[in-house]
């Protein structure tokens, strides 16, 4: 008899939940559209971002323009031997180093209070100043020079006044006493000699939690080296002034947004693979694996 009813195949249709629970094509599917999908968004991430520009790349930055000012002027100090070009290089000195004020950067509420544009708004500060040389006599000899007087920094803290745009903050008196102190730290590399001041030198309770007298003793990725570029080569590995900038709350925020990433990852991994199988299965492969067990019947 050519005639098929809906009977002979009803043995086909109450076994489905088994078909779809057995189905080895689907689980192949499944595990190659994983696959396909893990490679395909680890590749976005790894190319997506050298396809843009990067913001700190439009303009020089005030490390670094800053840096320019302070070493011409030290060098014009050291030409020119008088009072007045020292004072100029000492207060161009202090004018970096409260630019970026590392205490108004870390609690701007106590430091930088107001509403006005300071420190706090940034993510690195400065922590260390000094001169990095070849040979020890010739850095001892600079820094001895180079170090800001008691007389100049007391001035500067008595003669500014917060009522600019940007406003520096101020500094706890055991910074204000560091910037007074003689760059004699030794923080010395295998390539250079290294005397300079940390401002962070000492512990401050509640301000301070630990003491950090050299930039090694922060991981690499916690701080940022400035110097002067518009120096010959010769020049620079003979004798430089040397800037540092902690970058410690930076890469706090960069390692959460890392993490965040990477969950978002995981979330868009999981539910993609699921839709993707779901729908594979749903219009694909149960209609074909009910349509081959109705042909089977047929042919039995």
């Amino acid at each position: 008899d050519d005639d098929w009813d809906e009977e002979d195949f009803a043995g086909v249709d109450d076994n489905e939940d088994e078909i779809e629970e057995e189905s080895r094509v689907g689980k192949r599917l499944s595990d190659v559209t994983t696959r396909r999908t893990i490679c395909l968004i680890l590749a976005m991430l790894l190319v997506l971002p050298n396809l843009q520009a990067e913001q700190v790349d439009q303009t020089p930055l005030s490390t670094e323009f800053g840096a320019e000012i302070v070493h011409d002027a030290f060098g014009q100090a050291l030409a020119d031997g008088d009072s007045e070009s020292w004072q100029d290089y000492q207060r161009s000195m202090l004018t970096y180093i409260y630019y970026h004020n590392w205490f108004a950067g870390q609690d701007p509420e106590t430091w930088c209070p107001g509403s006005k544009d300071c420190p706090g708004d940034y993510f690195g500060h400065i922590f260390w100043v000094g001169i990095m040389g070849k040979e020890v006599a010739t850095v001892s000899n600079m820094t001895s020079q180079a170090r800001l007087s008691a007389s100049t920094v007391q001035a500067w803290e008595s003669s500014y006044e917060d009522d600019g745009v940007y406003t520096f903050g101020r500094m706890p008196h055991e910074a204000i006493e560091m910037l007074q102190a003689a760059w004699d730290t030794n923080c010395d590399t295998t390539l250079y000699r290294r005397r300079g001041i940390s401002l962070l030198a000492q512990e401050i309770e509640g301000i301070v939690p630990t003491a950090i007298r050299c930039p090694d003793e922060l991981r690499s990725s916690e701080y940022s080296k400035y110097t002067a570029r518009m120096v010959t080569e010769e020049a620079y590995i003979s004798l430089h002034l040397a800037f540092y900038f902690d970058i410690r709350p930076f890469a706090r925020q960069d390692a959460m947004f890392g993490l965040l990433v990477t969950l978002a990852v995981l979330i868009l991994l999981i539910v993609g693979s699921l839709l993707f199988s779901s729908d594979a299965n749903r219009l694909v492969l149960f209609p074909v694996e009910k349509m081959i067990a109705r042909v089977q019947v047929i042919r039995s």
